[in-house]
């Protein structure tokens, strides 16, 4: 007869065999799916890297959204029309508008650009660098660089010209991928990620403008002492991802997820009104998206901009979307020959099958089953926006 501590020794033994069993499972599978995609889209075009641009909304929306000013301080809003609001966002593949297969520069930075614009009826100067693959220490190395040039790459004007308002700093997903499996890794790291995460931000804050910000003066007046300019950590946005919902990996892959969000998030807890950590769009968000409902939807209807330059040139434009379109025709065709007799054999089955179940998201997600697409990129960079929003206003009481 088996007494109660044998019970429990072999219990924890075969649990033991089971989490061993899970962490190879979710090795094997990871391995699968970052080689199955590195042969797919490793070589894909993405946007032009580093690009820049300047969004500007019309008359009746820059009205609209000045009624929080002061009227004594016309003086100030002239400035304001003078000097646009600067955001850098700076990261990996999400920086870098991996997945897109339309635009040759990447949609997030002009879409939290024009979400900005809209709130706060000023003109907003947008630049972004992101690199595919990159750590923490990836992006570290890229801020060094990019200010190292001591220009930013919109305007080319030297200095001064490094100062921004907002920095938007995308990381997490490579560093994740790189502690499931580290034998796939780009680059090695000894460091941690919130260390990683400190590092950057040791970097990046130097170069946020130290006068006040004027983007407060559109939403409430406060003290010049309290207006703060901002390093803004999202969460990564992992609900719609296919990958992401597959048991073993799935399981793991999530938890680390949650390990990262957490070091923005203490980060930000360290440096109250200098870092902003969002949250990413929660599964009503996206759903509420997708079918429409959302405000997010409504401001994006109503916007109209009638100043939304790129400083990219037309050839350079047309032939990166070139790019973009074949490398898309050319997966799908493969796609689809690959898939055929599955599709025939479905297809003869087809009365027997229940219906096809909508997966929550699936509108926002890249043809790589990874990265957002266009319309994901277009919403989470304004879901980022009206983040940025409400802490200004949360700091103007």
């Amino acid at each position: 007869m088996y007494s109660l501590g044998n019970i429990l020794h072999k219990s924890s033994k075969q649990l033991g065999k089971i989490c061993l069993g899970l962490g190879v499972a979710s090795i094997v599978q990871g391995s699968y799916f970052i080689t199955r995609y590195r042969l797919n889209h490793g070589d894909a075009p993405h946007p032009i890297s580093p690009s820049s641009g300047l969004v500007l909304l019309n008359k009746d929306h820059r009205n609209t959204c000045r009624h929080h000013a002061n009227k004594d301080d016309d003086e100030d809003e002239r400035d304001d029309d003078e000097l646009p609001l600067k955001i850098f966002v700076v990261g990996d593949s999400l920086a870098a508008g991996c997945g897109i297969c339309r635009s040759s520069t990447p949609v997030l930075p002009e879409s939290i650009a024009k979400h900005l614009a809209r709130e706060l009826g000023r003109p907003v100067q947008w630049s972004c660098v992101g690199s595919p693959g990159a750590s923490t220490k990836g992006i570290t190395k890229i801020l060094h660089k990019w200010f190292a040039n001591g220009y930013d790459s919109s305007i080319i004007q030297k200095e001064s010209n490094n100062d921004y308002d907002v920095v938007v700093v995308l990381a997490g997903m490579n560093d994740m991928k790189d502690t499931l499996l580290p034998f796939l890794a780009y680059e090695r790291t000894e460091s941690s990620f919130g260390d990683g995460l400190k590092n950057i931000f040791g970097v990046v804050k130097e170069r946020l403008r130290l006068q006040k910000n004027k983007a407060a003066n559109y939403l409430e007046q406060q003290p010049q002492s309290q207006r703060r300019s901002l390093v803004v950590l999202p969460a990564l946005p992992t609900n719609a991802i296919p990958l992401f919902s597959y048991p073993p990996i799935g399981l793991i892959a999530n938890s680390i997820i949650s390990y990262m969000d957490s070091a923005k998030q203490k980060l930000s807890l360290e440096f109250p009104n200098k870092i902003l950590f969002v949250e990413a769009p929660s599964g009503s968000l996206i759903q509420n998206i997708e079918n429409g409902t959302s405000n997010l939807c409504n401001n994006l209807n109503s916007e109209r901009a009638v100043l939304a330059l790129n400083y990219i040139k037309e050839d350079v434009r047309r032939k990166v979307e070139r790019l973009m379109q074949e490398h898309t025709m050319a997966f799908e065709q493969d796609d689809d020959d690959s898939n055929a007799e599955v599709e025939f054999e479905q297809a003869l089955q087809s009365t027997l099958q229940p219906p096809e179940i909508f997966e929550l998201g699936s509108s926002l997600v890249s043809y790589d089953s990874i990265h957002p697409n266009e319309k994901g990129y277009e919403y989470w960079g304004r879901h980022i926006a009206a983040a940025i929003i409400e802490e200004w206003k949360r700091q103007s009481h």
